[in-house]
């Protein structure tokens, strides 16, 4: 028994027994809609398994897309989970006449960046203020994790100086 079904002596008047169940039918898929759409964004999440034609943009699910009607960014910030703030890449929106919502300028360098291939499987979390924070997949079904830059000077320099610390520790114990 649907948890909207009104008992048949509550009836509402004048109304036929088939407009009762349509109008709970109808209220039913509101509440689902509510629940499957909240008013605040932060944390909504989806997957995306890249495709052969996912390289040069990337079709959003229609869920994504309508859970934003009328709120869609003109751009977003993609952001390698992990990889902080300072790590953001500008990636154009694109809605087509049929209101299918896609990355589109700026998806394809964040591809490439990302050596993002066949099969990868994608996990967006949009944090309500056109940031999607994406972790990558790769075929074997684990995360990976992309090194920056500035984390290579800097596991680069540590790693050379360990010696020398190492060294002077000696002469300071002697």
């Amino acid at each position: 028994m649907s948890l909207l079904m009104t008992p048949s002596h509550l009836g509402r008047e004048g109304r036929g027994k088939e407009e009762e169940d349509e109008e709970e039918e109808e209220g039913f898929a509101t509440m689902e809609e509510e629940r499957a759409f909240p008013s605040d964004l932060s944390g909504f999440e989806f997957f995306m398994i890249m495709l052969s034609n996912s390289l040069k943009k990337l079709r959003m699910p229609d869920k994504f897309a309508k859970v934003l009607a009328g709120r869609e960014p003109r751009e977003v910030k993609l952001r390698e989970a992990g990889s902080g703030r300072h790590s953001l890449w500008d990636v154009k929106v694109v809605l087509d006449a049929d209101g299918h919502m896609y990355l589109g300028r700026g998806w394809e360098q964040f591809a490439r960046a990302h050596d993002l291939r066949l099969g990868y499987i994608l996990l967006f979390s949009f944090d309500g203020d056109a940031v999607l924070t994406v972790k990558v997949f790769d075929v074997s079904m684990c995360r990976r994790h992309y090194q920056r830059d500035d984390d290579a000077s800097t596991r680069l320099f540590l790693l050379s100086s360990v010696p020398r610390l190492a060294s002077q520790r000696l002469v300071s114990k002697n």
